[in-house]
Formats: C-alpha cells, structure tokens, sequence
C-alpha cells in the first residue's frame, strides 16, 4: 500500500500527522525546557494583561482623587511591568531558540548518520553483485581472456 503511494503529491494536506510524531520524537529530550518556555509565556501573559488594569487603576483611582504619590508608584509598577515583560519575552525567545537549534542539530546528525548506514549498504550491494557477476563461468572467462585483451589494445589496428 505505501509502495501505491510513494511519489504521490498530497494535495491539501499541510499536516500529516505521522511526520509531525516523528519529529516530536527529536523534542521529547528538551520536554523540560520546552515547560519553562510555557510557563514564561504564561508569565508575559499575565504581565501584559496586568498594563491596561494598571492604567485603569492610575485613572479611576489616583487621578480621581488627585494621590499623586498613588500615581507614581502605579507608575513605576506599569514600568516595572514592560521591564518584566521584556525580561521574560526575552528569555522565552533564547530558550526556544536554544531548543530549536539542539532539535536540529540532533535531526542533521540523525539524517547524515542514515545517510552514510545506506551509501554503506549500497557499496556492500554493489561489491555483492560485482562478485556474482565476476565469480561465475562469464567471470572466469574473462579474467582468461584478460591478458591477451591487454595485447590486442596495444596492437594498433588489430595487427
């Protein structure tokens, strides 16, 4: 059945779930950095949705009652808010880069290694049918016929 279909062009099919199993299998070793990569964007979430509430409350409740003391604290808190935000943005970006480029390091070296088991497996293909082909009656009569081959193309014009 896989050997009907192979060369087929799936058309529409952008995920195929098989393949995507096969490369989380190159995820699974960095499963623990890949949580704290959740966790950080869970945190920057949070960080970012915590801006508008700040505002708000600078607004509603230190303006409204002219605390001015009140509004440079919500201040420095919604500043302290995009620093966070952009520490952990940060952080979650390098983990997952750092995570993307091991992936892929793991997937080349999983690839050549593939490739150099089946270029070595076809030279043993090779050498095998050279053997027949050489080790048989035809074989034998060539390596006889061999040298004098060898004369007849130093002899200019079949002299």
């Amino acid at each position: 059945m896989a050997l009907e279909r192979f060369g087929e062009r799936a058309e529409g099919r952008a995920f195929d779930r098989r393949v995507a199993r096969r490369l989380l299998a190159f995820l699974r070793p960095f499963w623990a950095h890949m949580a704290a990569a959740l966790l950080l964007m869970l945190v920057s979430s949070l960080l970012s949705l915590a801006v508008p509430y700040l505002v708000k409350t600078a607004i509603d409740v230190n303006m409204a009652q002219g605390d001015l003391a009140g509004l440079g604290r919500t201040a420095l808190v919604i500043a302290a808010t995009f620093i966070g935000t952009y520490l952990v943005s940060a952080g979650q970006r390098w983990l997952l880069s750092w995570v993307g480029l091991r992936v892929l390091t793991n997937l080349r070296r999983a690839l050549f290694g593939q490739r150099r088991r089946l270029q070595a497996f076809q030279r043993r293909q090779e050498v095998a049918r050279a053997r027949i082909a050489f080790g048989g009656p035809a074989g034998k009569r060539f390596a006889q016929d061999f040298p004098q081959r060898l004369r007849d193309v130093g002899r200019p014009f079949g002299r």
